[in-house]
């Protein structure tokens, strides 16, 4: 028995034809980039009052890890976030205890876009665009618009010239994505990166960048929506001068 699939589910199908059809002649769509449902939107809600109302405990890293959410570190730190709608209106609610403190930007990146061939992975917008989130059901939409831009004004560090690897279960175009996003992550003069990505993105770029032999969670498990992992990144060359 399949989940979710009761007498209900042929008149929900039909209702979700029939808005698609009505959003032709716009730049909206419920299937295409699809943005956050309510329960999303309530999971967002839920992620800005956990970081809102976090009170300093023994684990001086996770203090450390909050306070950069919470926008009241002193270690430098940018938000970049997916061109997807739902990345974009997650990012937005989850991290606005922050965004009302400091009243940043967050730069927006097709590389940590989520790269599959689901019709709510295409994104409505070409490049250089960003994606409108007027028309979902995020809580003060055009608000939050105000605080997307595409040009962080950084060229992307090209670190990964000429190499090419092999990832377990993943496209050599996904990696190249991959290695795209690291050389720009590597290219920002900021100390901590936010990333507000998607999780099947978080399980490859572990699986890419975590040593074949290295068993590990974060390869075989995917975050749970709204899920905040934390870790270090550096990179070096090898004898023969690849990075």
């Amino acid at each position: 028995m399949v989940n979710d699939v009761d007498i209900t589910t042929p008149m929900r199908i039909w209702s979700t034809i029939l808005k698609e059809v009505l959003y032709i002649t716009s730049e909206q769509s419920i299937l295409f980039d699809s943005p956050l449902n309510q329960d999303g939107i309530q999971q967002a809600v839920d992620l800005s009052y956990k970081i809102r109302e976090y009170k300093p405990g023994d684990d001086s890293y996770i203090n450390s890890i909050v306070s950069v959410l919470q926008g009241v570190s002193k270690k430098s730190s940018i938000i970049m976030v997916s061109t997807l709608r739902r990345a974009m209106e997650t990012a937005a609610i989850g991290l606005w205890s922050r965004l009302d403190k400091t009243n940043e930007r967050l730069h927006m990146s097709d590389y940590i876009r989520e790269l599959s061939p689901n019709l709510d992975c295409r994104s409505l917008k070409p490049e250089n665009k960003i994606p409108d989130m007027t028309g979902s059901d995020c809580l003060q939409a055009s608000r939050l618009m105000s605080h997307f831009e595409r040009d962080h004004g950084y060229e992307p560090t090209k670190i990964f010239d000429g190499v090419r690897r092999k990832v377990s279960n993943s496209t050599a175009h996904e990696i190249e994505y991959l290695d795209r996003a690291v050389g720009e992550i590597f290219s920002l003069p900021q100390e901590v990166v936010i990333l507000c990505g998607h999780s099947l993105w978080f399980r490859n770029f572990f699986r890419c960048y975590i040593g074949k032999d290295v068993e590990h969670v974060s390869k075989e498990r995917k975050l749970h929506n709204c899920g905040v992992v934390a870790f270090q990144m550096s990179y070096g060359t090898d004898a023969a001068g690849k990075s």
